[in-house]
């Protein structure tokens, strides 16, 4: 079904166990899933899966653990129930496993946390549609029959539970099957105790634990798993039985005089700690009693008991209790339950005070010490920024600084990048999904991805995050919570600006798709011939591939007509959407007068550039009627009025609009990562737009719109400190040299335009940081002139008066149909003129 969300939750005790003589290779075969340690003072013991989908769920809730032998070898029993939001008998199961195991992750942090609820509840709604239950009551499930999920904790017991539901019957048998019995056999004397009517048949596992010091034999009938018979049709009364495996199966079996039976099954053996009879030191377990008026349970599951065997049958053996070793040889001061990597940051989560200071050793994959860090005032949450590469850390472990013993369990380190990429949201899934067709060469998927960035709300969704009700941080001493009050989702925590960056970083879609678009190398010629020619033609390329795969022109799928069409509509429809965008921006129509360009914004522009940079030089030969017709996505059509269907209709509305809006200024992050994408994100996006300007030709009306694009790129995406731009500036040109010389098929003006760019734009551009800087304004200027203005950026002067008003045009303006030119700097007056009072004018 497409699981991603994959946690394992694992008894604190025996996952430091584990620890303790690691491999160095924990994870590696898949590392798409998270581990959390539970802590309890006895034995975390459940084994329940529970898996949810859109509209479906699976639980399944028994004796196996998560092993090779739980799954496979072993005689296990298992309860395994379906939800679907068409036909929810199962809900009120769902709702009590639901709630237990939301329980066990309230208190974790990072994200765990979020892992183990928000991606739950956004993936999975029906979760909070199901009904609120009563803790330990009998409930309905399929065909009419009902089932209780009991549980151990602090108030109350299996055991209890037990009493409390079925005390009152008349029970007439009993029949216990479990690997592991109290030596002195406690428990069975307590249910000999409680239903004095029945006979008890105890199964016993030889090689397990039995009751080798039980006194009082009377009603107790003892019976060899090995011996038992289990059918292997269990809807017949066939005789083709199986011999049995390792007990492992935890059952307790009721029959009642009115012939109504009860079955107990699941993680509890027969002990004390199990069935929590001493609820003080009962372990972590879940089992559920199912009631039955129809069949027998036992024939149910195929078991034959056959004839008794006397006790004397089972040798006894020297009797260890292992988990309290467990319990001793690993508690700790402090307990350690995840360490996160995120970005530079390494992210501790851990409980229990300690006064001293601390020292955090770093294992290696080689399980060595490869660093440390002492820490004075240890905090729950520690947020570390070592200087060491956090990619070569396996595993981490607390020790006090003074004594250098161990004072926490270890634990393995995630990351958090790797653990985002399985949120299983059906959008991202479907992204990822392309973004890996287009990587494989699958360019037909391309204009797939624009519904993608055009749906991109990433840092809205992180903004929604922030408001959320929350204010008191998690932590592991006061957010326990019943299972009923988990349904209250105000619980998360509140996100800070940090987070806000950081949840931008991680999930920004436009910045994956932009990502993907940067690798694709665009084709000049794209042939569709008959079958016989293009299998030349395929013959033809793979003997002129030269080995150097990252130059070559990648294979294309070749598409039909319609396929063409089809692409450019959308294509075309992805530029009017960004036009739209940022000329609402600029105009102040949708927007506030205190909005900010922000990551997603940079991202989207950027992506436009890259599918004008891919489709500008690609062009299709398809026969038609026998005629070979050339067919471009976009075209170089240069004749006013510009539109999107052309390179430069395209580039003038993009970049225009988009440079305008940058006028606002842009967004601040707090995170460094993010500072750092975005200022790597805006100096690529001027690099591009450069490039994309000066691929193109320019005639010598265009030509203001050239000298103003450039000065505008420069001005709004570039350096305007005159101190340091000179070496940003030499950077930039070396950029574009290479950028260029990395072309499948550069057209012959960028060379000229190259030239011009470094002959005449850079040293105004530097001209004019210097006057402003200097503050030497001029009054007047010609007709002609270039125009530095705060309010528009580089203007071309188009007309002057006397009185100094103009008449300014620039791409980015809005098109005047009159004067066949970009000259509306606002949407209410055709033509409008503006006075200057002082401003800067360039002769370019």
């Amino acid at each position: 079904m497409g699981i991603q969300n994959i946690n394992v939750l694992i008894d604190g005790h025996y996952y430091s166990e584990l620890l303790n003589n690691p491999t160095g290779d924990e994870m590696k075969l898949a590392s798409g899933y998270s581990i959390y340690p539970i802590f309890q003072n006895t034995v975390f013991h459940p084994k329940i899966w529970f898996l949810t989908g859109k509209e479906e769920g699976l639980l399944i809730i028994g004796s196996g653990n998560l092993t090779y032998s739980g799954n496979s070898n072993n005689d296990e029993i298992w309860g395994a129930f379906h939800f679907s939001t068409k036909h929810s008998d199962n809900a009120g199961i769902f709702s009590a496993a639901w709630s237990y195991i939301n329980h066990l992750c309230s208190s974790s942090e990072g994200l765990f946390n979020e892992k183990t609820n928000r991606w739950f509840i956004d993936n999975s709604k029906w979760l909070n549609s199901l009904p609120a239950i009563t803790p330990f009551n009998f409930l309905s499930i399929a065909n009419n029959e009902q089932i209780a999920f009991l549980y151990n904790d602090t108030n109350s017991s299996i055991w209890q539970q037990i009493i409390n539901l079925i005390g009152n019957e008349i029970i007439i048998e009993i029949t216990t099957i479990s690997p592991f019995y109290d030596i002195e056999g406690k428990a069975l004397i307590a249910l000999k105790q409680a239903f004095p009517n029945a006979e008890i048949n105890v199964v016993i596992e030889k090689s397990a634990t039995f009751p080798q010091n039980l006194q009082d034999l009377s009603n107790f009938h003892f019976f060899d798993w090995q011996s038992i018979r289990i059918r292997k049709n269990t809807n017949s009364d066939s005789e083709e039985f199986y011999y049995p495996s390792k007990l492992h199966a935890k059952i307790i079996h009721f029959k009642t005089k009115n012939s109504t039976e009860f079955c107990l099954f699941g993680s509890a053996n027969v002990t004390l700690a199990g069935l929590g009879i001493n609820i003080k030191n009962a372990n972590t377990e879940v089992s559920l009693l199912y009631k039955s008026t129809k069949t027998s349970n036992l024939e149910k599951l195929g078991i034959v008991l056959g004839s008794p065997v006397p006790f004397n049958h089972f040798q006894s053996h020297p009797f260890s209790q292992p988990k309290f070793s467990l319990i001793s040889s690993n508690s700790f001061k402090i307990k350690l339950f995840s360490a996160e990597i995120v970005f530079d940051e390494l992210h501790i989560f851990s409980s229990g005070g300690y006064s001293n200071p601390v020292c955090i050793n770093f294992f290696d994959y080689q399980c060595n010490i490869c660093y440390n860090e002492v820490i004075s005032c240890l905090q729950p949450n520690e947020i570390l920024k070592p200087s060491f590469p956090l990619n070569e850390i396996h595993h981490i472990q607390f020790f006090d600084n003074s004594s250098n013993s161990p004072i926490s369990n270890k634990v393995l380190i995630s990351d958090v990048i790797s653990l985002n990429k399985t949120n299983p949201n059906s959008k991202s899934e479907r992204l990822e999904s392309l973004l890996n067709e287009i990587q494989q060469g699958d360019n037909s998927k391309i204009v797939e991805l624009l519904k993608f960035a055009i749906d991109d709300d990433t840092e809205n969704e992180s903004l929604t995050q922030l408001q959320l009700k929350s204010s008191k941080k998690t932590n592991h001493t006061d957010t326990k919570k019943t299972p009923l009050e988990l349904y209250d989702l105000n619980s998360y925590n509140q996100l800070d600006n940090s987070l806000l960056s950081k949840h931008v970083l991680l999930n920004s879609t436009s910045f994956k798709i932009l990502d993907a678009l940067k690798l694709i190398i665009p084709s000049k010629r794209i042939n569709q011939q008959v079958s016989e020619i293009q299998s030349d033609l395929e013959e033809l390329d793979m003997a002129t591939i030269s080995g150097d795969e990252l130059n070559e022109p990648q294979k294309n799928q070749l598409p039909s007509l319609s396929e063409i069409k089809s692409n450019k509509r959308k294509i075309i429809s992805y530029f009017e959407f960004i036009d739209k965008l940022f000329t609402n921006v600029y105009l102040e129509k949708q927007y506030s007068n205190d909005y900010k360009i922000n990551h997603t914004d940079i991202s989207r522009y950027s992506i436009a550039l890259e599918l004008a940079r891919i489709y500008g030089a690609t062009s299709f030969m398809i026969p038609e009627n026998g005629i070979i017709k050339y067919h471009k996505i976009l075209s170089f059509n240069e004749e006013k009025p510009y539109t999107m269907h052309s390179m430069k209709g395209s580039i003038f509305k993009l970049l225009g609009a988009f440079l305008l809006s940058c006028r606002l200024g842009f967004n601040e992050y707090t995170f460094t990562h993010t500072q750092n994408q975005f200022c790597q994100l805006k100096y690529d996006a001027l690099l591009s737009t450069i490039t994309s300007i000066l691929f193109l030709n320019w005639s010598d009306s265009e030509k203001p719109y050239f000298k103003t694009a450039l000065l505008n790129s420069l001005h709004y995406l570039g350096d305007n400190n005159p101190n340091t731009c000179t070496d940003f500036l030499n950077q930039l040109t070396n950029d574009i040299s290479a950028k260029i010389a990395s072309m499948n098929s550069p057209r012959l003006s960028i060379s000229d335009n190259f030239i011009f760019f470094n002959a005449l734009i850079i040293p105004a551009f530097i001209e004019t940081l210097n006057r402003i800087n200097s503050k030497l304004f001029d009054k007047t200027a010609r007709r002609g002139s270039i125009i530095y203005i705060s309010l528009f950026g580089y203007c071309y002067a188009k007309n002057v008066t006397d009185n100094n008003k103009f008449v300014l045009t620039r791409p980015g303006f809005l098109w005047d149909n009159l004067n066949n030119d970009y000259t509306r700097y606002n949407s209410d007056t055709h033509c409008p003129t503006i006075e200057l009072k002082s401003f800067i004018a360039l002769d370019i």
